[in-house]
């Protein structure tokens, strides 16, 4: 499916690095170190009650939500605004520990919290149930491209006039000891740094964003498909004005001249799987707003399907809207 012109008004971001912006942002070295985020640090945002409830994969969720809506100034949050996560792994680090003591025999220990704590569609509950949120939600679990459906199906709600905004996104924590252990019998990602990371943005119809003034970014095109020279259309179409490309480590660069940047998400942020394409999109915007330009994502999963997103700081008049 191809859809065009969805503003985005509002952006909510969590990772472990403290340089989320501006240059430091594309020369960030990584090591092989694993970077985790400490729940700790969410004390300002959910009480200590609530961040004893929940896990940090669902901590992270909610506390980005919210940064999310406040950015964007959504006044209609508990009618017809739609929330739609994607995510891979879900919450482990919570429900391990648990699990932990029962299987040493322990079978009073398991605390009552751990059955709703750790499966993918947490944070969409807990969300709802916290912010008496009554719009559409939905949990997708689909690879690396988790949040680049969600966020694709946020864009397809919006063009069919079924909400008037949608918070989409993608949040993961892969650094906990089960994760970890997973990933590394499969031998998956060794070159990578494994990280936590949230990232979701509240998306509106360009021409709402414009008439309200509250405008960051527009997404041109969002698209999927297994094949990619009739994606690659949408670049050549858009190549002159197009200097970033974003990308993951299996798409091949011989496609793409005249590009000057190129950066791979995975090595600036740390492997996050189900959150990565969402912090694509992230990366694209701060590329497309220090260079005046466009900025191109073309992001491969593991099953050969492709996500193609064009992402412009222009407003209709071609004026530049910081946000």
């Amino acid at each position: 499916m191809y859809y065009k012109d969805v503003a985005v008004t509002g952006i909510g971001l969590m990772t472990p690095h403290k340089e989320v912006a501006g240059t430091q942002l594309f020369t960030r070295k990584l090591t092989k170190k694993n970077y985790p985020i400490n729940i700790n640090n969410m004390e300002d945002m959910l009480t200590k009650r609530q961040l004893k409830k929940v896990d940090k994969f669902t901590a992270m969720a909610i506390c980005t939500i919210k940064s999310a809506f406040d950015d964007a100034s959504v006044s209609n949050l508990f009618h017809d605004a739609g929330l739609i996560i994607g995510n891979v792994f879900g919450g482990w680090d919570y429900v391990e520990k648990q699990m932990y003591r029962l299987y040493q025999g322990d079978f009073s220990s398991i605390n009552p919290y751990v059955a709703t704590a750790w499966f993918p569609a947490a944070p969409q509950g807990e969300a709802s149930i916290l912010y008496n949120y009554q719009g559409y939600s939905k949990t997708i679990s689909a690879d690396s491209l988790s949040a680049a459906f969600a966020i694709e199906h946020g864009a397809n709600l919006l063009s069919n006039k079924k909400l008037t905004s949608v918070c989409c996104g993608g949040v993961e924590a892969p650094v906990t000891p089960v994760i970890l252990k997973v990933l590394e019998s499969e031998q998956l990602d060794a070159e990578y740094s494994k990280s936590d990371a949230a990232a979701f943005f509240c998306l509106e119809s360009e021409t709402a964003a414009h008439e309200s003034g509250k405008y960051k970014f527009t997404i041109e095109a969002i698209t999927f498909g297994r094949d990619l020279n009739d994606l690659l259309k949408i670049y050549h179409e858009n190549s002159a004005q197009i200097t970033t490309l974003v990308h993951s480590p299996e798409v091949d660069l011989d496609y793409f001249t005249g590009i000057r940047n190129f950066y791979c998400t995975d090595s600036i942020f740390g492997k996050t799987y189900g959150a990565v394409s969402a912090l694509d999109l992230y990366l694209a915007y701060q590329a497309a707003l220090l260079d005046d330009s466009k900025a191109l994502i073309l992001r491969k999963n593991e099953d050969g399907q492709y996500w193609l997103c064009l992402v412009s700081i222009y407003s209709n008049d071609k004026e530049k809207i910081y946000g």
